[in-house]
Formats: C-alpha cells, structure tokens, sequence
C-alpha cells in the first residue's frame, strides 16, 4: 500500500522536524487530496489475505463495548490433533487466538504485562468518530510473569478507504503529539501496517482498504524483536481481512 507508506513517512518526518501540531489537520488534508484521486482504484485493488465464511456480530459505534471475542455462532467441527486435542479449523475465530497465542510465545523474554489492553486511549482520541461499525474484544494472552493477561484486537469499517486511510492518519498523529504519554510510529515491515510503541505496550495498526485493524499489546519492554513483529504483522492483515469479509454489505 505505497500510499499509506508515503503517508507514514511523511507523519514521521513532521514528528522528528518538531513541525506536526496536535491532530495534524494540514498533513490529514494535504494526504486526503493525494488519495482521492487513487481512491477508487485503492479499494478494488485490496486482496483479502483470509477467506472464510461465517457470521459476525458486528456492535455499531454508540453500542455497547463489544464482547470478549469468542467462537462463532455456528463452529465447524474440530478435529483431533496427534495428541489428542483439538485443533480449531483454518480461519476460525478460535485458530487466529490460537495462532496469536503461539507468536506472542515464541519470545518469553518480551515482556507482555497484566491490566486493561486497550492502551490506546487516552492518548488516541476519538479517532474512529467517522467508523460504521466495529468488532473485537479481548484476547487471554500468558505475560511474562505467568499471569494470564490479555490483547486487545478489533476490526473497525469506515464508509470509504479515503475515511479509513484519514483515520489512520489521526491516530498516528493524536499518540505521536500526546503529552501524557510517549508514542513512537514507525511503518511496519508488511504493506498497509504501522506499529506504535510506548512504555505502556505496543499497538499493530492495519489498512486494508475501508477497514482499519489494531492489536493491542500490554508491555513495558518496548517492541519485540523483529520476528515477532514481522509474525504479528502477518497475523494483523489476516485477521483484518477475515472480519472485514464478514462485515454486513
């Protein structure tokens, strides 16, 4: 997505030059006029990376906080694994918690910590004001001190990719210009992906056309190595592109 790449770097030059006021309104215009030429050809260009079937409750901005992410209302059939467990079938709610389990495991000596995921706020604002809807919820995660913690991962639909592209675009401006606390941004390693770091945890932000995903991570050991990140990476996009499949027409 060279576009949002072109943004982020823009974003993040403005930060380091000290010249990006709070909410950067003359970068989100300057960046809006960019992308509303390319606009329509931006959203039939998107590839889902997932596709499944299925339904999904999908809350309404204005409703009530979405629900801890469980399986779906109608589940297929698990099948039995070599050591007598199950495996949840390919793209279920259940293999993408698994999968993300197993990725943020892989490194025990990056620190995931226990309390409230959704550490975007305050810092982020009211960012998705502009949303249709969104879903998501918690993700039961171990931190390093053997606790069980928790993730944060929704799916958020805007009406256009023009509205989405913006909102990234507030987000990133909102954590880098906050006082409270200390949000870094840098692009990601995969195509539409941004990642935001801070001493409260990190967050995965993904666009794929009209939809915006996120994932966030409690931490106090600042980004994980680069594996890992390349892995959530990769786990984000997916997962985006499998609840946005899902989304009412």
């Amino acid at each position: 997505m060279p576009d949002l790449d072109h943004f982020l770097d823009t974003v993040l030059a403005d930060v380091a030059a000290g010249t990006r006021p709070p909410g950067a309104p003359a970068a989100i215009k300057r960046a809006r006029r960019r992308r509303s030429a390319a606009a329509a050809s931006a959203a039939v260009a998107a590839v889902a990376l997932v596709a499944v079937g299925g339904s999904l409750a999908g809350g309404r901005l204005g409703d009530a906080r979405p629900a801890p992410i469980g399986p779906p209302a109608t589940p297929a059939p698990e099948s039995p694994s070599t050591d007598g467990s199950t495996t949840p079938p390919p793209g279920s709610e259940k293999s993408f918690v698994r999968e993300l389990r197993g990725i943020l495991a892989q490194e025990p000596g990056w620190p995931i910590a226990a309390g409230d995921p959704t550490i975007l706020q305050p810092c982020g604002g009211d960012w998705s004001s502009a949303a249709e809807g969104e879903s998501g919820g918690t993700i039961p995660v171990r931190t390093s001190a053997g606790e069980v913690g928790s993730a944060w991962a929704d799916a958020i639909g805007f009406p256009s990719a023009v509205q989405a592209s913006d909102a990234v675009a507030v987000l990133v401006a909102n954590l880098e210009s906050c006082s409270g606390v200390d949000w870094q941004a840098q692009p990601g390693t995969r195509a539409g992906v941004v990642v935001v770091s801070s001493a409260v945890g990190v967050v995965w932000i993904h666009l794929e056309g009209d939809g915006v995903s996120t994932l966030q991570v409690p931490s106090a050991g600042g980004l994980p190595p680069a594996g890992v990140q390349d892995d959530v990476a990769d786990w984000i996009a997916a997962y985006g592109a499998w609840r946005g499949e899902q989304r009412p027409d």
